[in-house]
């Protein structure tokens, strides 16, 4: 009889664990649910901050930066063009935070932003400019060049009189140079 007695006990023992165990997956659920809703709560804050932190990198002088003092008037500089950021931001194959980081200050230079320190350069007497670090999924070598361009020829730099803007090819050698 003492099996038995002791049978039954574990059988409410056990009963008794996977009733707790229940509690607290609801409450865990529970918890989870919460924290996934104020996130979702949250999503048009987020972006409305990162919409307001593109449009600013946009107001930064540039002349002044430690790009300028330390690459003003180069005779040549290889600069990053990373990304289109509407392509960017249309990507669906980058997570979120993948790129909040890349649009960031300290993320990779935008077209935009490397077209404005191309006109900087331009300004400071830089003569070539090879445009590289092109994103294979969000920019197209074309893209990069036409928004660079665009923005010399805005500033009045003749583009293959005053500078020469090329593009780095991926893959292969681009462009020879000869500094004198």
């Amino acid at each position: 009889m003492g099996n038995l007695r002791d049978i039954r006990r574990r059988i409410k023992s056990v009963k008794n664990t996977s009733q707790i165990t229940r509690a607290m997956q609801m409450v865990a659920s529970a918890k989870m649910r919460r924290a996934q809703d104020q996130a979702v709560k949250g999503r048009p804050y987020i972006r409305a901050l990162a919409e307001v932190l593109y449009h600013l990198q946009d107001e930064i002088d540039t002349s002044n930066s430690p790009l300028m003092q330390t690459h003003g008037g180069a005779d040549l500089v290889l600069l990053e063009s990373n990304h289109d950021p509407d392509l960017l931001r249309q990507n669906p194959h980058y997570p979120q935070r993948l790129k909040t980081r890349i649009l960031g200050k300290k993320g990779h230079l935008s077209n935009q932003s490397g077209a404005q320190a191309a006109v900087c350069l331009a300004k400071s007497g830089t003569r070539h400019l090879l445009l590289g670090h092109l994103s294979s999924e969000n920019n197209t070598p074309d893209l990069a060049y036409r928004t660079t361009h665009a923005a010399l020829t805005d500033a009045g730099a003749q583009v293959g009189g005053d500078v020469t803007l090329h593009v780095a090819a991926r893959y292969r050698a681009s462009y020879l140079y000869t500094m004198a």
